[in-house]
């Protein structure tokens, strides 16, 4: 991913693909949000888009989901297969006969578990005759004429390759089916479009759809990929880098106007600002060092999310790729297994088979051998008989025991010709001798290969098992990322949501502070104003207290005392209602006298009139005063707007014209 000089986004893809992220109409909408000119309707829709986008994401994220537990299903089914068929193997082979042990006419079966076969076949006694009884056991009788039932474990062995069955026949006559397999692999066949078609032995057939498969997983990296795509475009919309640069600038900004402003609030202070003043511009100041603090905390939030969102889109692309080769693998060792297993088996049925007849030969030799041990002995009894014969026509013996014996011969030769018809010859024997031998050859070799067969289906156990749990380990890494990749959208939804209102409020409390900075910028022009106003009325004050006292420090003390009480005298003497004010006054300064009052009362008009005398030396006498003596203090400015200072100053300008000269006389 690269930034152009336009600063939008050239994205490209892994297979060569490529295309550009435009960021102008971003940018637009952060310029007018900037410029407080922001379109609620602009706003809205940008949330529903994202909204939308968010919906789409979580939708593709639980297809994707779907379509893992499905491929989880179908491995553990196909495990599940493998070793139902792995035990019934080791089962079958356990049932099969495998060795026979014995030697001197006497033989005992060996099952592959190493339990023996009940009974035991006896051939090297002198036999004269075997019967069969019906109920598995037969009745050897020898020349001594003694008799031996011996029961024999297995009489008789039927192979039904259709039904894949063998019919043991046991010692009380009652056959036992044995089923070999109840159902096994026949046939595995791959089809042009790389799927597989296999076909069980009882006629159901199904396919094995590995391109699905890998169509599955190519989806599962297209989705995965565009999942990022969505996260990177999420991530520059919610907050650019630009759009937290302009911010920084701003910050700074109002930074620099709260230093002046702070410095402004030192030199008021220096200046003698009213405590009001400065009270209210310290608590501007602090709001604004609370707001600005409130605004470098939301961009340091920003850029934190901005970072960990750029970070989790780098991981989940290396895991995606890895997880791409992890499941191409996977493919194949589900291909390599299935051939495995078919090959398989066709090998355990060849088994099946080569275990079945073998053990059928081995019957039907044990059989042969005891026929023609049979036959030897019989043979060796008609010569007997014969020699016999011939030795009793030598010794003259009665014609009786000659036709006995006669009958006799005649009866072994009966036999012989019986068991001729069962027996070979003596080349017979020696070629079935040889078959033995070969047939023990046959059961040796047969032994190696069931090992090998077994060492096959143990390792292939071994290998189904570890990379199916390697493929489940993957998997729930892969559930357990897009669960956590959902969560993440969903909050990332959230916080892009609550990013956009931030932003704005940031704009919007911009805004005010660059008012407040504006309202306390008028402020502090007019504290500057008032102060000076206060510095020049500070001064003037100084120049009338200077004029005061010149005025003050010539006046006498009886003068001073005339010109306090003459006040006095004129409320005393009647102005307004004088007795009451004269009441009110004592009673004020707590010097009331009920005596005094009424004699003032009684006395009013003299009090009156030495009142109206009184006011008027005194005011004469001020005038006088001051414009002889505080003609400084009246030319002020102040006491010129007085009516008081312009009387005295036309006093003083009569007191400075030269006397008129005496009239002459007449």
């Amino acid at each position: 991913m690269t930034k152009d000089k336009d600063g939008n986004y050239k994205v490209t893809r892994n297979d060569g693909t490529e295309w550009i992220i435009n960021l102008k109409d971003i940018r637009d909408k952060i310029a007018e949000l900037e410029k407080n000119k922001a379109d609620k309707t602009e706003v809205a829709k940008l949330k529903k888009e994202l909204d939308a986008l968010t919906k789409q994401v979580d939708t593709e994220f639980k297809q994707v989901k779907g379509d893992i537990t499905t491929l989880k299903t179908d491995i553990k089914k196909l495990t599940t297969r493998v070793t139902n068929l792995e035990k019934r193997v080791g089962d079958l082979e356990k049932k099969q006969i495998t060795k026979v042990v014995g030697d001197k006419g006497k033989y005992t079966l060996v099952r592959e578990d190493g339990s023996v076969v009940e009974g035991v076949i006896d051939t090297s006694s002198n036999v004269v005759s075997i019967k069969d009884n019906g109920d598995g056991s037969v009745t050897i009788t020898r020349v001594d004429g003694s008799k031996e039932t011996v029961t024999l474990t297995h009489t008789k062995i039927v192979e039904d390759k259709k039904k894949n069955t063998v019919t043991i026949t046991t010692p009380g006559g009652k056959p036992v089916v044995i089923n070999t397999f109840d159902t096994f692999i026949s046939d595995v066949k791959k089809q042009a479009n790389g799927d597989y078609l296999v076909t069980r032995n009882d006629g159901k057939s199904w396919t094995i759809s590995t391109s699905e498969l890998q169509k599955q997983i190519d989806d599962l990296g297209s989705k995965l990929d565009q999942t990022n795509k969505d996260l990177a475009d999420l991530k520059e919309t919610a907050a650019s880098k630009e759009e937290v640069a302009k911010l920084k600038e701003e910050l700074d900004k109002h930074t620099e106007q709260l230093a002046d402003h702070e410095q402004r609030l030192k030199e008021l202070e220096a200046n003698g600002a009213t405590k009001d003043d400065i009270a209210a511009l310290e608590k501007e100041i602090a709001d604004n060092k609370a707001a600005i603090d409130g605004i470098t905390e939301q961009i340091t939030t920003i850029i934190t999310r901005v970072e960990t969102l750029e970070k989790g889109v780098a991981d989940n692309a290396a895991g995606i790729e890895g997880l791409k080769k992890d499941l191409g693998d996977v493919a194949s060792q589900v291909d390599k297994n299935t051939g495995d297993i078919a090959t398989n088996g066709k090998d355990i049925a060849d088994l099946r088979d080569k275990v079945v007849t073998n053990t059928q030969e081995i019957m039907d030799l044990k059989e042969k051998a005891a026929t023609k041990e049979q036959l030897l002995e019989v043979i060796k009894q008609v010569e007997n008989h014969e020699k016999r014969i011939t030795d009793l026509e030598n010794q003259g013996a009665s014609k009786e025991e000659l036709a006995k014996t006669q009958a006799e011969l005649d009866e072994l030769k009966n036999k012989l010709v019986e068991l001729e018809n069962k027996a070979a010859t003596k080349a017979d024997v020696d070629k079935l001798e040889r078959e033995i031998a070969d047939h023990a050859d046959k059961i040796a070799a047969l032994e190696t290969e069931t090992a090998e067969l077994n060492s096959k289906l143990v390792e292939l156990t071994r290998v189904v098992e570890e990379r199916f749990e390697k493929v489940t380990e993957r998997i729930e890494s892969l559930e357990t990322r897009a669960d956590e990749t959902d969560k993440a959208l969903v909050g990332l939804g959230n916080r892009v949501s609550a990013l956009e209102v931030s932003i704005q409020n940031i704009k919007v409390d911009i805004t005010k502070l660059g008012d407040r900075v504006s309202a306390l910028e008028t402020k502090v022009e007019d504290l500057t104003k008032r102060v000076e106003g206060l510095e020049a009325s500070d001064k003037r004050q100084n120049d009338v207290h200077d004029a005061w006292a010149k005025c003050y420090s010539g006046a006498s003390v009886e003068g001073i005392a005339a010109l306090l009480a003459a006040p006095l005298l004129m409320l005393a003497s009647g102005a307004g209602n004088g007795s009451q004010m004269n009441t009110d006054i004592q009673k004020q300064l707590g010097i009331f006298n009920p005596e005094m009052a009424k004699w003032m009362a009684e006395n009013q008009s003299v009090l009156q009139a030495l009142g109206a005398v009184a006011g008027l030396a005194a005011t004469i006498g001020l005038l006088s005063y001051a414009a002889n003596q505080c003609s400084d203090y009246n030319n002020t400015k102040e006491v010129q707007k007085t009516p008081i200072g312009q009387l005295s100053s036309k006093v003083a300008m009569l007191g400075n014209k030269p006397a008129d000269k005496p009239a002459e006389a007449k």
